[in-house]
């Protein structure tokens, strides 16, 4: 089965909100790719798996992919830039969700430098590296060029008709915003982040996602109606799928 198929179904598990089956499924076919001797799928597989781990929360597992999955990068010779680019940012946001800011930097650097050469201007690929990159840029006191990064993202992500992802973007800003004593850029970012929901017409599992994923931040500014409606409307997405 080719990678594409295999990360379909793995998306379908999680668009019913059933993240524990979409792992034991992901584990499954990369156990399989292994016996196969597949080095390129088990690569394209592992990649996916330092993100389901990540949003699990293991850290043991996420840091054992990351290792794997680097050392793949050699073993099968990889050589799209692309390819290589985005393997370096899930590396890259996995060593953030772990804690390790420095190596967080090393690879969101590496992989931007890679999609900076092989990735066209305006490609959203390249607002979710700067979306993830600021996080930890943040952390390392960059604060001003993490504001940069994020509002970069959030253009990108709005001229490609990805207002989710640009909600994101705005929420992220509306933390870093709130940590250097400026409230009111603060509320304005977070207004600016749920216009952009409510603009969202195909609302599915991934508009769900993000949806649970800003609800909190709305609660911890305050807003408790916004947080209360932004998971009503991933419950219902959730029950209908």
């Amino acid at each position: 089965m080719k990678a594409e198929e295999i990360l379909k179904t793995y998306d379908a598990f999680l668009n019913r909100n059933d993240g524990e089956s979409a792992g034991r499924y992901l584990i499954n076919e990369v156990n399989a790719a292994v016996a196969a001797g597949d080095k390129s799928l088990e690569l394209s597989l592992v990649n996916e798996l330092i993100g389901h781990y990540r949003k699990a929360g293991d850290d043991g597992n996420c840091k054992k992919s990351i290792a794997r999955a680097l050392s793949l990068i050699g073993e099968t010779g990889l050589k799209d830039g692309v390819s290589k680019g985005t393997i370096y940012l899930n590396v890259a946001t996995g060593y953030k969700s772990v804690g390790d800011t420095v190596s967080a930097l090393k690879y969101y650097d590496l992989a931007e430098k890679l999609y900076a050469e092989y990735l066209p201007d305006g490609d959203v690929r390249l607002a979710g590296l700067l979306n993830n990159a600021a996080v930890s840029l943040a952390a390392d006191g960059q604060t001003a060029k993490a504001k940069e990064y994020y509002l970069k993202a959030a253009s990108i992500s709005k001229e490609a008709g990805r207002k989710e992802d640009a909600a994101v973007s705005y929420v992220n800003l509306a933390h870093l915003q709130d940590g250097t004593g400026d409230a009111e850029g603060a509320e304005k970012s977070l207004d600016i982040a749920y216009d952009l929901l409510d603009e969202v017409c195909e609302r599915s599992g991934y508009y769900a996602f993000v949806c649970e994923k800003c609800a909190p931040s709305y609660a911890y500014f305050g807003f408790f109606l916004r947080e209360k409606e932004l998971r009503r409307r991933a419950k219902g997405i959730y029950e209908r799928a």
